[in-house]
């Protein structure tokens, strides 16, 4: 395994050079200049070139990437334009706060999913599976924002049980809602990818033996067929807790949840180039470490499965 692994990472260091390849492209294209941002249009000639100067935009855009790739190789991520802070130390203080939200979101998606597919599996073609069925299709459709936004009017000010927005001084009540919303979909998807792979194993041959040495149904679907079936969901959970590690800008910003996603979005509208590029670097990075991590589950749930 440790070879596979290896194998992986050292795989993943081209794609993660063409990612900042064309992200610095794309940013480059788009219209706009950072520096009219901070000074204004209206500012004199001269400051406005001594501004480029000091951020390295009055080179070529080649020079400019290969002044930035250098940058990397060094372990520096560059500086905001606007805050003068180091990139990366800027995201490693977001990222806490958008990996505490990602896992309560997840824990609230893979336990309530699973459950859901499960029941909807157990009862399948019952007025309970499509019930089921139908709130999870009715999850999948809703946007976030505006289950942000329902949730926060029923919860936080019709019953206010739950604070409406921002992080407080940690308290599990300011996580409840933005989890809520944030894994809402999640689960909708997990409960369905579950029933669906739960259909297909209760009708193997091992299933139906064990139902017939008397095991009970619990058993027979939390301790046989649960791993079995759960293998096509493990895909969906890393994919799906990868986006939420990148940051969920809308729950984030709706919330005021000091988290990655808000921070990469306020530096999009900056124009604030290292961090765009700092935060695109950062999450495709971590789509691939978790996209490795989801491999290597892979051998829990199947011992079968070779790493070659």
């Amino acid at each position: 395994m440790g070879s596979y692994i290896l194998k992986r990472v050292l795989t993943a260091v081209p794609t993660l050079f063409g990612i900042v390849l064309i992200t610095f492209i794309l940013m480059k294209c788009v219209p706009g200049d950072p520096v009219y941002g901070m000074i204004g249009q209206h500012a004199p000639q001269e400051v406005i070139e001594r501004y480029r100067k000091t951020m390295g935009l009055q080179e070529n855009v080649a020079r400019q990437f290969v002044n930035y790739v250098a940058l990397l190789l060094r372990g520096d991520m560059g500086r905001s334009y606007y805050t003068n802070y180091p990139v990366g130390e800027a995201i490693m203080e977001k990222f806490p706060n958008t990996l505490k939200l990602a896992c309560a979101a997840m824990a609230l998606a893979v336990c309530a999913g699973a459950l859901i597919g499960i029941a909807a599996a157990y009862w399948r073609d019952s007025a309970a599976d499509r019930l089921l069925s139908w709130l999870m299709s009715l999850s999948i459709a809703m946007p976030v924002f505006w289950v942000g936004l329902i949730l926060i009017y029923l919860l936080a000010y019709r019953w206010p049980l739950f604070p409406p927005s921002g992080m407080g001084h940690g308290e599990p009540a300011y996580l409840v809602l933005p989890a809520l919303t944030l894994g809402i979909r999640s689960m909708a998807y997990i409960g369905r990818m579950m029933r669906s792979s739960m259909i297909e194993i209760l009708h193997e041959q091992y299933i139906l033996a064990a139902r017939a040495k008397g095991i009970s149904a619990a058993r027979t679907l939390f301790v046989h067929a649960l791993r079995n079936a759960a293998i096509p969901v493990v895909t969906l959970i890393g994919i799906d807790f990868a986006s939420y590690l990148n940051g969920a800008v809308l729950t984030e910003t709706i919330f005021g949840w000091d988290g990655l996603g808000r921070f990469t979005m306020t530096a999009i509208f900056r124009r604030d180039y290292p961090v765009i590029l700092g935060s695109v670097l950062f999450g495709a990075f971590v789509f691939v470490a978790i996209n490795i991590l989801t491999d290597v589950v892979y051998r829990f749930f199947n011992p079968r499965i070779e790493y070659k």
